[in-house]
């Protein structure tokens, strides 16, 4: 980050490569390790609702080229990126009269507090190599979901702002995951000589069939009579074998179904659409998040970098494809206002039925 931009030296420690595998060895084994927060699935749910429902808004106006090159994947990148890391950036490309967004892998940005005289470094990757360009703001997309306004060139997400609730559901995520991928088996009860594994090991034969059993019933010899000793020194249960391996607490387990729950509320997902819910708590559920977090999104903070960088003051997003969970509702808010001695024009356009 320091390249081009400043003379100032790079300084790192120095540590022994040998040193850091280590400690990093040590750290996993003893459970220390931090998880990532990126990793989590409560994020992934979110972040492919925000893209599938990005990607199912409608251009308008919609000359051709305009909807060509705010394409459906365009959008969905956009919205996954917004709800991963806060901000996205697209270079601007125009070659042969046609237009075209070029995602950027990493870039910088340097200028002054006016944003119109910012640079930047944009680096294009391929899958044989990369391009770095060095471009002004108006070449560029960078839409960014909210800003600090100490660094208002850097976007960042939800999961930015709650930082806790994401190091916690990461956390217990990766703890669950080290516990579930502990060794699995059973523990069986054997007599005090239980053999060597030799050749003359006398239940070499028995230990072979278990391993092979596969589901299938194997008959042996009972341990009542306590190996010779007497019924009294039998075992209380008979060739009872012992399960062992992953035992979350349940304490654990609900704590981590709540962060993912935090997690989805942070990002403006409605608990609702990622658990079992009837027909109607998941129609409102879906109906507040497309109004409360697609629709101000989208039409607020994508739509003005658009329309802004693209000189398009009227251009504007259609989500009537995703108002289907709210038909009948739109329907009787049209029926009223007709009654109510509004125009069915009106009707249709303020009850969202048809667009202006």
């Amino acid at each position: 980050m320091r390249w081009p931009w400043s003379k100032e030296p790079e300084t790192r420690q120095a540590a022994p490569y040998s040193d850091a595998v280590v400690s990093a060895i040590v750290d996993a084994s003893g459970g220390s390790t931090t998880g990532n927060p990126d990793a989590l699935g409560a994020l992934e749910t979110a972040a492919g609702l925000w893209a599938r429902s990005f990607a199912g808004a409608k251009v308008s106006p919609d000359d051709g080229a305009l909807g060509a090159a705010i394409s459906p994947g365009c959008l969905a990148m956009v919205g996954r990126e917004l709800c991963r890391r806060g901000e996205c950036v697209f270079l601007i490309s125009v070659e042969s009269g046609r237009v075209r967004f070029l995602p950027v892998g990493s870039w910088d940005v340097r200028g002054g507090p006016d944003p119109e005289q910012w640079w930047y470094r944009c680096d294009l990757f391929g899958p044989s190599g990369n391009v770095t360009r060095f471009v002004p703001s108006a070449a560029v997309l960078h839409f960014r979901y909210a800003v600090d306004p100490a660094r208002p060139w850097f976007g960042l997400g939800p999961l930015q702002f709650a930082r806790d609730t994401a190091t916690l559901a990461a956390n217990l995520e990766r703890r669950t995951g080290e516990e579930s991928g502990a060794p699995v088996g059973a523990l069986l009860p054997i007599p005090q000589d239980g053999g060597d594994g030799s050749d003359d090991d006398a239940l070499a034969e028995l230990k072979a069939e278990i391993r092979t059993a596969k589901g299938r019933a194997l008959l042996v010899e009972t341990t009542a009579a306590g190996w010779g000793e007497g019924s009294n020194a039998a075992p209380q249960h008979d060739w009872k074998p012992q399960r062992f391996g992953a035992s979350p607490p349940d304490a654990v387990v609900e704590l981590r179904s709540e962060a993912a729950m935090a997690v989805l509320s942070a990002c403006g997902v409605p608990v609702s659409l990622a658990a079992d819910a009837d027909g109607t708590a998941a129609r409102e559920s879906w109906r507040r998040f497309v109004l409360g977090t697609v629709d101000p999104i989208l039409s607020g903070v994508v739509r003005s970098e658009l329309a802004e960088k693209l000189s398009v003051p009227g251009l504007r997003f259609d989500l009537r494809s995703l108002w289907a969970h709210d038909g009948a509702g739109r329907a009787t808010m049209f029926s009223k206002l007709v009654a109510g001695g509004v125009s069915p024009q009106d009707a249709l356009i303020q009850s969202g039925l048809m667009s202006e």
